[in-house]
């Protein structure tokens, strides 16, 4: 606190009139007063700083609760597409078990290529002994005929 009555002595002890002393004891405390916070001032102020503290609070507790909500939603998805890839999954397990079949099939078909392939050389054999039997047939009768011939 500002003692005005010291001010304006140690003033005069240093050579003011008494009218000078009082103007400049007066100018110092209107200064001090003008800049001088009250407790009343500082009582608004921490009320102020409260008020938006617990603004702030509200903000974040409301802020951490829509975070956590999208984090749920997330999880919820990320839930659903692990289901969409186990589903996926069995898919291709069933495709891989078709191809299984499709290629056993292929090698049953190609067997019986074979198989085939083998009864044709058996008849290419048999019709080989056919013709040439056939063509020594025609030959004998042919001879006979020119034997016969006069």
């Amino acid at each position: 606190m500002f003692d005005t009555c010291a001010a304006a002595r140690t003033l005069r002890d240093a050579g003011f009139d008494e009218s000078q002393a009082e103007a400049a004891v007066a100018m110092v405390r209107d200064a001090i007063s003008e800049g001088a916070a009250t407790k009343e001032d500082v009582a608004r102020l921490e009320s102020k700083i409260d008020a938006g503290i617990a603004r702030l609070e509200g903000k974040i507790d409301s802020d951490i609760a829509g975070v956590k909500a999208e984090i749920a939603d997330m999880r919820a998805e990320i839930g659903g597409m692990k289901a969409e890839i186990g589903g996926i999954k069995a898919e291709i397990g069933g495709v891989k078990a078709e191809v299984g079949g499709i290629k056993a099939e292929i090698g049953g078909i190609k067997a019986d290529m074979g198989g085939i392939k083998a009864d044709m050389g058996g008849l290419e054999t048999r019709l080989t002994v056919r013709m040439y039997g056939g063509l020594g047939a025609v030959v004998v009768v042919l001879l006979a005929f020119l034997k016969l011939m006069p």
